[in-house]
């Protein structure tokens, strides 16, 4: 885990060298977007009796990496924000 605010920054440095379009990519839409789509599916599969899993599956694969697509956009810019603002670069 990250404690201080310069290791923060010296991640998020590190990070937006690999391009934004990488970290919504994997962080986004594999990372959050896969990973929550699995699991929002293993769960309602085991709370209702009546969810068909493969068809809800592929539903969720298709919708939630769009969502973790916007929120990995939403991350980046706050954390580009900030990384500006308090190193005073840009690229």
């Amino acid at each position: 885990m990250i404690t201080s605010r310069r290791q923060r920054l010296a991640h998020w440095g590190e990070t937006r060298q690999k391009g934004r379009r990488r970290f919504l990519l994997i962080n986004g839409a594999l990372g959050w977007g896969v990973s929550t789509a699995v699991v929002w599916t293993l769960v309602m599969w085991l709370i209702a009796p009546e969810f068909e899993p493969l068809p809800n599956l592929l539903l969720a694969l298709a919708m939630f990496p769009v969502g973790g697509v916007v929120w990995a956009w939403i991350i980046w810019e706050s954390t580009e924000k900030e990384f500006i603002r308090r190193t005073g670069g840009g690229a």
